[in-house]
């Protein structure tokens, strides 16, 4: 099988591949995506929740009677999207709704009308792509995640064989094949 001596992993220029190397194939099953946007809380957690909402409704009502000149919190106002700390919002993106489904190596898209799952934004070329064939627009089919990058193994060589952020698939939305 596969050696996964982790320091060779980053050590592929020494690598010798020979030719008939292929990658071993192996058994991939399908299954909707999960996600629990809300955490499961227990009724006392809950409880909690409401009394806190309620003492904040309540101080909201107080503190904008007494006080006309500041500036009165609205419930629009009480959580906002914020930048990570490390900036970089399509990785956090990325890892967020990966980390609903750790071992998912392969997201479709098409007939769910959501983009992929991008590590950065998409080359402004890319936008306006067209068929080859037909010349009608592309649409987003199908990613490979880079977690399938550990799960390949091809047997003579050490390491993993290829590496990849991800792998974006589209195809035509009239479904066109060439003649």
């Amino acid at each position: 099988a596969c050696d996964t001596n982790i320091p060779n992993l980053f050590m592929t220029g020494n690598r010798e591949v020979k030719d008939g190397m292929k990658i071993v194939p192996f058994y991939i099953w399908v299954e909707e995506e999960s996600f629990n946007k809300e955490p499961d809380i227990s009724d006392h957690e809950m409880k909690l929740l409401n009394e806190y909402k309620a003492k904040e409704a309540i101080e909201l009502v107080q503190s904008g009677s007494n006080s006309k000149s500041s500036k009165a919190k609205g419930p629009d106002d009480q959580y906002e999207k914020s930048v990570p700390t490390h900036g970089d919002e399509y990785f956090h993106k990325f890892a967020s709704i990966i980390g609903h489904n750790p071992g998912q190596i392969l997201r479709y898209g098409r007939q769910s009308q959501c983009g992929p799952l991008l590590l950065r934004s998409v080359p402004d070329h890319m936008e306006n792509t067209r068929c080859q064939y037909c010349g009608a627009s592309v649409t987003f089919e199908f990613q490979i995640l880079p977690s399938l990058v550990s799960q390949m193994c091809v047997v003579g060589l050490e390491g993993v064989p290829v590496e990849f952020g991800t792998v974006l698939v589209y195809t035509c939305v009239m479904s066109c094949w060439s003649s």
